[in-house]
């Protein structure tokens, strides 16, 4: 999850589900610098599944390899 507010800082009890948190003055360069990270392990985990999903004949849930992508 991603956060953009107008406060700069924010206690870390709000931030408790929150990957990234972006405040007043951010540059649009870290928003997509940031986003391009988070976005990177769950297409690599897509790949990998539909990589050998024919090698081990598991067929994997679409609904479970995004609970487990998300929970990391």
């Amino acid at each position: 999850m991603v956060l953009i507010s107008g406060r700069v800082t924010l206690p870390a009890t709000e931030l408790t589900f929150v990957d990234a948190h972006f405040g007043f003055g951010t540059a649009l360069d870290d928003l997509l610098w940031t986003m391009r990270i988070l976005v990177r392990p769950k297409v690599a985990i897509a790949d990998h599944l539909a990589d050998h999903r024919h090698a081990d004949r598991h067929h994997a849930d679409q609904r479970e390899m995004t609970q487990w992508a998300d929970s990391t």
